[in-house]
């Protein structure tokens, strides 16, 4: 996280409450945010949470110890299939956690990628001359009107 982030989310996260807004920080890079001024801020006002596969196991310790994560679900993130990796339908799993003062939630899920969302991507990645082949993946979606 850069220094400009920090100084962002320090100062304005007091009046993000006062004016009921919500604040959605994303963190990629675990091992820089982990030395980070604003970590503890970030973790202690959040109430959900959205893990995806970590790799690196020190991490996903630190992490489970600020938001008290279950060493069960800590060993579930860790094992989460990458979608290269399967076969049939392919999702991405992850963790959401919501930490409440009388009764935590915590489960799995699978984001699933629509025919819509994939007919999104082969237009970015395809070139101008092969979209109109991949138009028949939504053909008679009652959101695409000729």
């Amino acid at each position: 996280m850069s220094a400009g982030a920090g100084l962002l989310a320090a100062g304005h996260g007091g009046a993000a409450s006062r004016e009921s807004c919500l604040a959605g920080p994303v963190v990629q890079q675990y091992a820089r945010f982990k030395q980070s001024r604003i970590r503890s801020a970030v973790f202690g006002n959040s109430r959900q949470f959205f893990i995806m596969r970590q790799n690196d196991r020190a991490d996903l310790d630190d992490m489970g110890k600020d938001i008290a994560l279950p060493e069960v679900t800590q060993h579930a993130i860790m094992n989460y299939p990458l979608p290269d990796h399967q076969t049939g339908q392919k999702y991405s799993p992850f963790t959401y956690l919501h930490t409440d003062s009388t009764r935590n939630l915590c489960g799995t899920a699978h984001n699933i990628a629509s025919p819509e969302m994939l007919h999104c991507w082969n237009w970015i990645v395809w070139p101008v001359s092969s979209r109109v082949f991949k138009l028949p993946i939504i053909k008679g979606h009652p959101a695409i009107t000729p």
